[in-house]
């Protein structure tokens, strides 16, 4: 018998479950088709975005492959006295915007290893050759571009880079050797011992015999650095190097010989003698960076002060003398701060011709020729050249040059030497002046210039011999505007400190000065006439830069002291505002220091 089942409601739900289920399973699938949809749509940016990193990533390529070129050559800016290279074909357009006209592809060049589906760059440059060398950077735009594909449009990127040289003006000290300039010393009295002896004695302990070293031996080893021997300085005498001396006659009860010395003919023996290095230390500080091509040496008498983290030597673990471990100095004093780090040598140029060539320009610069005088006043210099017979149009009234003459200030002054005879005076050496002592060599016919004044504008001074500023020179903007001044001289950069015969200054000459520039001296030194003589002039002010040759000394520590006290800082400026025609220094890599969009 078969059994009826009654419906009931309350028992049997599969049918309301079934269609739940498909209710359900419908919503999910049109949220996965939604959610499909949406990631279909979402493929189009993410494809872009990633797209425009690959042509970012050309458009560095293409920033790093010309910076590569440079290291080749590191006037590629200036090749074909444009810029603009015809065989490189990343170069689309020239720097005015023509084109080459020769089919090159538009796109530029392909990144090396980035296949068939690679990315290309083409760049262009922004600077001319006399922007860069006025300037000392680069501007170059490149662009990124991506292949494009049946299924997305090629993507582009376009950054523009600024390429600069590490050079002195990123330091507010640089000096190549740390040690006086041995051509300011008397060199044939430089005390020496003999196989370890200066002096011998006899007679019940009278001195009989005092030894000197060889000038050209004291010349030649006290211009190298630390750690290339002029730490111990030593030599084997000879008849082409040999010692020389005085011996005293005690039947006479005198040194002879009375004028001099007595080349020595005692060859082969160990001549050991001391060079005049200069230290830091009695409280010094060093507000910003500095670097030494030499090794720094920290005195006893005091300590100093490195505040900045880019303090650097270029004294290197594999010299001999090694530094010590984490001591890249020498002497008994210990810095306070930051202690020197490793660093690459910074070559000085040899010569500043670069710059004679600049301002020999036509609307660049002006030409003098012999001692010059120069007193800025504001966008305009009086200038005294007596010596200057020609020079480029709005320099000078050779006619009037025995007077001083007011004209524009130009983006580059030099001051080369003189071969014909001195007609009319310049002013110095002032009425009373003590020529004898440390001073520039006066020399109607040296081609030397006196600064001093207030400049509203840009320039450059550069001589074939010594700069001497004579007063206060600063910037009419103060150390916020655009207004910058270089002064590079083949030899010396004085500040003027006038003595008479007594040693005392001259009336006018004995307060502070200050000096807002950016220093090179190429050969020699930035120091103080006379620093030795005279009172205590008060603060010597630098806001700048100051690079040298050799270190310079501005006076003397004790009560009452002689010269100036350092007030240095460096001016943040310098960085990206440089003087025209700046000198970098030989053989540094260009790099991007600056890197933009568009």
């Amino acid at each position: 018998m078969s059994t009826m089942r009654r419906f009931d409601p309350r028992r049997d739900e599969s049918g309301y479950a079934l269609v739940a289920v498909l209710l359900t399973m419908l919503g999910l699938a049109l949220f996965a088709m939604l959610a499909m949809t949406t990631a279909v749509r979402a493929a189009v940016p993410s494809r872009s975005v990633g797209d425009v990193v690959t042509a970012t990533a050309a458009a560095q390529a293409g920033i790093e492959e010309y910076v590569a070129r440079l290291a080749e050559n590191s006037t590629y800016y200036n090749v074909n006295g444009t810029g603009d290279d015809a065989s490189n074909k990343a170069f689309v357009v020239r720097r005015d915007g023509s084109s080459y006209g020769d089919g090159r592809d538009p796109r530029g060049v392909q990144v090396p290893g980035s296949g068939t589906q690679g990315a290309y760059f083409r760049y262009q440059l922004l600077t001319s050759p006399t922007e860069t060398s006025r300037g000392g950077t680069i501007r170059l735009r490149v662009t990124g571009t991506t292949t494009s594909t049946a299924t997305r449009p090629a993507e582009s990127r376009t950054l523009t880079a600024t390429l600069q040289q590490p050079g002195f003006l990123q330091y507010i000290y640089v000096t190549d050797v740390e040690a006086v300039d041995p051509s300011l010393y008397n060199t044939a009295t430089v005390s020496a011992a003999v196989n370890g002896s200066g002096t011998r004695y006899t007679n019940g302990g009278s001195p009989a015999f005092v030894a000197y070293a060889d000038p050209s031996a004291v010349l030649t080893t006290c211009a190298k650095r630390y750690y290339e021997g002029r730490n111990a300085p030593t030599y084997q005498s000879s008849a082409s190097l040999p010692y020389w001396e005085q011996r005293y006659d005690y039947s006479n009860q005198a040194w002879r010989p009375t004028g001099g010395l007595t080349k020595s003919s005692d060859y082969g023996k160990k001549i050991t003698f001391a060079c005049q290095n200069i230290q830091f230390g009695g409280g010094d500080v060093i507000t910003g960076a500095l670097h030494s091509n030499d090794a720094l040496l920290i005195g006893s008498s005091g300590t100093v002060t490195f505040q900045s983290p880019q303090t650097e030597s270029s004294w290197a673990d594999s010299a001999t003398p090694a530094p010590a471990a984490g001591r890249r100095y020498w002497g008994a004093g210990t810095p306070i701060g930051t202690s020197p780090v490793y660093a690459p040598p910074l070559s000085l140029p040899k010569t500043n011709d670069d710059l004679r060539s600049y301002a020999g320009a036509d609307g660049t610069g002006c030409t003098y020729t012999g001692e010059t005088r120069i007193t800025f006043v504001g966008a305009s210099m009086k200038v005294l050249s007596p010596g200057t017979t020609s020079t480029q149009s709005g320099c000078l009234s050779t006619a009037n040059r025995a007077n001083e003459q007011t004209v524009p200030i130009p983006s580059v002054i030099y001051v080369k030497d003189s071969t014909a005879t001195c007609a009319f005076a310049l002013g110095y050496p002032r009425s009373g002046e003590d020529t004898s002592g440390t001073t520039t060599q006066y020399d109607c016919k040296s081609g030397t210039a006196f600064v001093q004044g207030e400049v509203k504008g840009q320039v450059t001074v550069a001589t074939e011999r010594d700069i001497v500023v004579t007063g206060d020179l600063t910037y009419a903007s103060g150390l916020t505007g655009s207004d910058v001044v270089g002064l590079i001289p083949n030899n010396f950069v004085w500040v003027y400190n006038p003595v008479n015969a007594s040693g005392n200054a001259l009336a006018g000459y004995g307060g502070p000065v200050t000096i807002q520039a950016a220093i090179l001296s190429l050969q020699h030194s930035f120091l103080v006439q006379n620093w030795a003589e005279g009172a205590r002039r008060g603060n010597l002010t630098v806001d700048g830069v100051i690079a040298q040759k050799y270190r310079g000394a501005v006076g003397t520590s004790g009560s009452p002291g002689t010269g100036f006290t350092k007030a240095y800082s460096y001016d943040e400026r310098l960085r990206y505002l440089p003087p025209p025609y700046f000198l970098t220094p030989e053989s540094t890599p260009w790099s991007a220091v600056r890197v933009t969009d568009g």
